[in-house]
């Protein structure tokens, strides 16, 4: 997996997987409207975002001070997008995770992320994308979003569209400054980047 130097924004080719194969990959069956589906609806790609939302934690490990390691639940919160906070709340009902059971909030405060494992932003969550993904850039966080300038603000991974699949872009640089590490299936299956947070040493 080729990675471009610490501070570039040089990618990797990423895998050809469409995200019925990520989610294949990643153990995990997609929501059966998908399968044969050649372009991904609003809703259908909500479904897409929330499954993958709960996939990703079984790939993460958590520094024992975060929230994730020290709650009794393992809590994902969300930031300006309805559509995937309820089909998230369906995906994750009576489920659980690293032995935790799972957990939807909605963030009425882009300032209130205590106790999120995953804080997912919608590219409609925040006009200040910046002021978030700052507020949280050393926090043990996962910070997933959509927008386009999402992993250029600091965020860790990105949902984007290439070929009317949906994809992910994991920066490093980004996961490192939460002290997060990620585990090597889930790096195999993304396009990686290598970009410092701004504000980052």
């Amino acid at each position: 997996m080729e990675t471009g130097s610490p501070g570039s924004a040089r990618r990797s080719s990423g895998s050809g997987l469409s995200a019925l194969g990520f989610l294949v990959a990643l153990g995990i069956s997609a929501p059966q409207s998908h399968a044969q589906l050649p372009h991904v609806a609003t809703s259908s790609e909500s479904d897409l975002k929330s499954a993958f939302l709960y996939r990703f934690v079984a790939y993460v490990e958590w520094p024992p001070s975060s929230a994730a390691a020290v709650e009794d639940r393992l809590t994902f919160c969300i930031l300006g997008d309805d559509p995937v906070a309820e089909s998230l709340e369906r995906t994750v009902r009576g489920k659980s995770e690293i032995g935790k059971p799972l957990t939807v909030h909605r963030l009425g405060s882009q300032k209130d992320t205590k106790g999120c494992a995953v804080l997912f932003i919608g590219s409609n969550g925040t006009p200040d994308l910046a002021a978030v993904l700052s507020s949280v850039r050393t926090k043990p966080i996962l910070t997933v979003g959509d927008a386009d300038d999402f992993i250029r603000r600091g965020g860790i991974i990105l949902f984007y569209s290439e070929a009317s699949k949906l994809r992910f872009e994991i920066n490093l640089d980004a996961a490192e400054a939460a002290g997060l590490k990620l585990g090597s299936r889930l790096l195999s299956l993304a396009r990686i980047v290598r970009r410092r947070p701004p504000g980052a040493p």
